[in-house]
């Protein structure tokens, strides 16, 4: 209660005291009189006025006091309503940070999603060059073989020269092979009959046209297509078989795409230079080893065999084609696969022995496989013609003779020997001449 309303009640109370009192007396018939003690009365009101001025200062003293402890209240709030805006306002910066946080995380994702579907395809084509290389390191890693065999190896074995298979044991082989040759030539052409002048327009016969010129010469193909004698399809199967035979015979290691040439040239090159710079057994040692192991590391376990006999019997439904043969192509080839496939892998299985064995068995000698190209000027020192009766008629002719084709392998042999001067020099011996027919042997409609 504040000192003004404290004195107006005051003033109202004794007021109403008064009155109350005289309206009494005025009843009781008497005559209202001052109270006479209304100084005391004053100064106590005095002094209680004094007193509520007292209260009243105090009370405005706390008064304040409490509005500034109000004002410093409301002071803080405002500062902590101040910091809650500058937390709101981080709050939301941090949102707005977390947004685009997440939004270059995504950005991120997406690359790292791009690059590693980039490493995949890096990698792909890493494993592919890795495969390549792998390819190419196949000589190397058979040749480190060979090192290491040979560091492992006592000299004395290394450097031995004894041979388990003798100089007959290697004709006997070539023989086998060239009667097996002969048997199965035959056998095909007799099979089936030939139209002459008949000329294949399809794709097929065109690509076997081209093969036939390419491999038996243009002169082979050319009586192919102009006589219906399957005796000419014989010696085209024999030059045919024989060719692919001797081939296998010769090989470092197999493959047909590279048919045309002999595969391993530069193994023949190294070798060459081995045995002129080496000792004769050191490198047919190293021979002997690199022909082992390169097949190893290239073919494994494979069926060599099978995997050659195809592409051959694809080449004698060549001839066929060229020939005019009058059986439909399907035939041809269901009868070439059912009946003379297995034929043609006994003898390429008997080329692979041979090849073994003067590859990497006979260390003694060195022998190869011999087969005289087509055209090629005939030379009775190295080869011998099938056809005994004109020889006599070859040595009077001025004209150099060309060969038809090859009927049959032949055998020759090197040999490294001391002359009488000390001098060392390599010997060529022909063991078996090959077989050929001649150009000259054959006549059709009076002409050669």
């Amino acid at each position: 209660m504040g000192l003004r309303d404290f004195v107006s009640y005051y003033f109202t109370r004794a007021r109403a005291d008064g009155q109350a009192t005289a309206t009494i007396e005025e009843a009781n018939g008497h005559q209202v009189v001052p109270n006479g003690n209304s100084k005391t009365d004053m100064e106590m009101l005095q002094r209680e006025m004094d007193e509520m001025r007292r209260r009243s200062e105090a009370l405005k003293g706390e008064l304040d006091a409490e509005r500034a402890a109000m004002s410093v209240a409301e002071q803080r709030l405002q500062e902590e309503e101040e910091k809650n805006q500058a937390m709101r306002r981080e709050l939301e910066q941090k949102k707005q940070e977390s947004v685009e946080l997440a939004d270059r995380l995504h950005t991120v994702e997406s690359r790292l999603t791009t690059q590693e579907v980039e490493l995949l395809r890096t990698k792909d084509e890493a494993d592919k060059h890795v495969a390549a290389l792998a390819e190419h390191q196949k000589a190397h890693e058979a040749l480190v073989a060979v090192h290491s065999q040979l560091v492992t190896s006592s000299a004395e074995t290394f450097l031995s020269t004894a041979d388990d298979v003798s100089e007959k044991d290697v004709i006997a082989l070539v023989q086998d092979v060239n009667v097996e040759i002969h048997k199965v030539a035959q056998l095909i052409a007799d099979t089936y009959k030939y139209t002459a002048h008949k000329i294949d327009a399809s794709q097929q016969g065109v690509a076997a046209r081209e093969w036939a010129e390419h491999a038996l010469g243009r002169q082979m193909m050319q009586l192919l297509q102009e006589t219906d004698d399957p005796t000419i399809v014989q010696v085209a199967f024999q030059g045919t078989i024989s060719m692919y035979a001797h081939w296998t015979a010769r090989c470092w290691y197999f493959d047909l795409s590279r048919e045309a040439e002999v595969i391993g040239d530069i193994y023949d090159d190294v070798y060459y230079h081995m045995r002129e710079t080496e000792t004769v057994a050191v490198a047919r040692r190293w021979r002997a080893l690199t022909r082992k192991h390169i097949q190893s590391v290239v073919h494994g376990d494979s069926d060599i065999a099978a995997s050659l006999v195809p592409r051959i019997a694809e080449r004698l439904t060549d001839i066929l084609l060229v020939a005019g043969c009058k059986a439909p192509l399907k035939q041809v080839t269901e009868t070439m696969k059912t009946k003379f496939m297995e034929k043609i892998k006994a003898i390429i299985v008997r080329a692979l022995k041979i090849n073994k064995v003067i590859g990497q068995e006979v260390l003694s000698s060195d022998f190869e496989v011999t087969w005289v190209s087509p055209e090629e000027a005939y030379d009775s020192t190295w080869m011998d013609d099938i056809d005994i009766e004109q020889e006599a008629g070859k040595k009077d002719s001025e004209d150099a003779i060309r060969v038809l084709g090859t009927t049959e392998l032949g055998l020759g042999r090197m040999e490294k020997l001391v002359s009488d001067a000390g001098s060392e020099e390599w010997k060529d011996s022909c063991l078996v001449k090959p077989k050929v027919v001649l150009e000259s042997m054959v006549e059709w409609d009076g002409e050669k």
